[in-house]
Formats: C-alpha cells, sequence, structure tokens
C-alpha cells in the first residue's frame, strides 16, 4: 500500500540522518576551518564558526565563535541564519559568565533572534537558535512553538529537537518534561554519532533532575563531563545531582573541579540562570537542592 511505502521511506531518511547527521556537520565545519576567513563568505564563516563552538568546546571557542558570527552578520545583513547564530553565541557568554555584561548581551542576543526569525520565518537553522536564545531569555512558549515550528519544516533537523526537548523539559509542564524525555530518549538511541550527543546527555540529565531520577541524570551529565570536559554546566549538574543523593562530599569533589575550570563562576549566579530558565522557584528548585544539600549553595 502507498501508506506502507512513505512509511518505510520515512523509516530508511530517520535511519541515514542518524548514521550520517553527525559526519556531514563535521565535514563542513571542517572544510571551513581550512580555510582563511577572508576567504568565506557568510555561509562559511558560520560553519567555522561552528567549529569553536559545537566541536571544540572553550571558552576561547566560543569568544571565536562570536566572533566569526559578528563577521558574517557584517558581511551580510540579510542572511537570517548569521542573525540567529550571533545570538546564540551571545546567550551562551551569558549562561557561561564569560561576559562582565550580562543583561545588555542577553538583550542583543534577544534582539538577534527577533530579527532572524523576522527576516527567514521558514529557515530552520535560524529556527533552530533562535528558539535557544527564546528559552534562555524565559520566553518558553515563544521559545517552544518556534522550535516546533523547526522541526514541522524540517523532521530531521536533530539539534531543533534537541533545544526543543531542553526547553518543554526544563520550563514546561509534567506533560512537557515527559515529552521531552521520549525526544532524548528517540535521540540518544538514533543518532550516537552526532555532534550534538554532550549537549542531548546535558539535557537529558536536566529532565531526570526534574522528574527525581537522580542517579540516571548524575550518569547523563557524567557522560557529557566525559565527552566535553570544559562544559562545566554539566559538572554543575553531575554535583547537584550527587547532593540530592546524599554524597555531599563528592559533590564538593565535582564543584571543586567547576572552580578550577571557571574560577568567577558562583552558585548564587547559577541558582538565577537556573530560575530564568525554568520560570519558576518550583521548577528550578531539582536543579539546586543537591547544591543546598552539599552546602555548595547556601
Amino acid at each position: 500500500r502507498m501508506a506502507d511505502i512513505f512509511a518505510v521511506q520515512e523509516e530508511s531518511a530517520r535511519a541515514i540522518v542518524g548514521a550520517a547527521g553527525g559526519g556531514i556537520s563535521r565535514a563542513r565545519a571542517g572544510r571551513a576551518l581550512r580555510s582563511s576567513p577572508e576567504h568565506l563568505d557568510a555561509w562559511g564563516l558560520l560553519r567555522r564558526a561552528y567549529h569553536f563552538w559545537n566541536h571544540a568546546f572553550s571558552f576561547e571557542g566560543l569568544d571565536e565563535a562570536l566572533a566569526q558570527a559578528r563577521r558574517a552578520v557584517a558581511l551580510d545583513p540579510s542572511y537570517a541564519a548569521a542573525h540567529a547564530f550571533l545570538g546564540l553565541y551571545l546567550i551562551e557568554r551569558v549562561i557561561h559568565v564569560l561576559t562582565p555584561r550580562v543583561e545588555e548581551e542577553r538583550a542583543e542576543a534577544l534582539a538577534a533572534a527577533e530579527r532572524a526569525v523576522e527576516l527567514a520565518p521558514r529557515d530552520p537553522h535560524a529556527l533552530e537558535n533562535a528558539g535557544l536564545v527564546f528559552y534562555h531569555c524565559s520566553r518558553h512558549e515563544r521559545s517552544v512553538g518556534t522550535l516546533r515550528r523547526a522541526v514541522e519544516i524540517a523532521p530531521f533537523n536533530l539539534v531543533a529537537w534537541g533545544y526543543l526537548a531542553l526547553s518543554l523539559g526544563v520550563a514546561g509542564d509534567e506533560g512537557e518534561a515527559a515529552e521531552a524525555g521520549r525526544i532524548l530518549d528517540r535521540l540518544l538511541e538514533t543518532a550516537p554519532e552526532h555532534p550534538s550527543l554532550p549537549y542531548w546527555h546535558y539535557f537529558n540529565g536536566a529532565v531526570l533532575t526534574r522528574q527525581g531520577r537522580l542517579e540516571e541524570a548524575a550518569a547523563s551529565a557524567g557522560r557529557t563531563v566525559e565527552l566535553q570536559p570544559h562544559f562545566f554546566l554539566a559538572a554543575v549538574m553531575l554535583a547537584n545531582a550527587l547532593g540530592a543523593l546524599g554524597r555531599a562530599g563528592e559533590a564538593r569533589a565535582v564543584w571543586q573541579r567547576v572552580g578550577a575550570v571557571h574560577p568567577a563562576f558562583t552558585a548564587r549566579g547559577y541558582a538565577g540562570e537556573i530560575l530564568k530558565q525554568a520560570l519558576t522557584p518550583e521548577r528550578a528548585e531539582p536543579h539546586l537542592a543537591g547544591l543546598r544539600a552539599a552546602g555548595i549553595l547556601e
């Protein structure tokens, strides 16, 4: 039957994306990295920026990615994806406490995301990054709506699916959190070679933390730490899970490693950022209770 043919086609497409999607992303970024920035167009600059951010995560890499995104916007001001990536890298500087201009850069990120959606309301790459910016700017409904549109337009955009799960899982209601868990289970199962894998484990840890599945949350956070040692927010999540499990000494040891990576990062600042993401004290509390239990957060 025709319906069966379409079902087989979709299953085949998903298998191809799961097996090859990560390799394609890495290849594109690698080609851009080998080229001089002066010889790249706006698209190439964004591929180069993506390498510094996703494949080789570091604070210096994030600054380099931001510089490339600014260059792409200057080169082609009408290119929606350039504005979206600019917003992404700005908001990541905010949540990683890498700027003294926190609220100014948050506002700039939000403006860049809005501009991206205005320029290209059906561009999945613009929508995926704008959706994450909206999430970190406490625009939950805007975030979810934007990300759902991204995956409706491009069902195999796995990055957008991951961001959607994060937004649903942290700031959504219980039903949305359950949906987030199902999305992440599918991503982790079908695309284990994707460059976003470390972040999917981190997103999964956030959902599991909210659901009180702390052993699993610790395992997910620990997996991210293994895959991206400089992504210190995963270590914070791990410390929180360990503290909530009553393993205060282990939690404090992990927190010391956070301080070694980023001395300016504080538990109080983290609590403020989590509240912006989770929207209510009740939804933020699972992400902080373990830090309090371990004496890390007063």
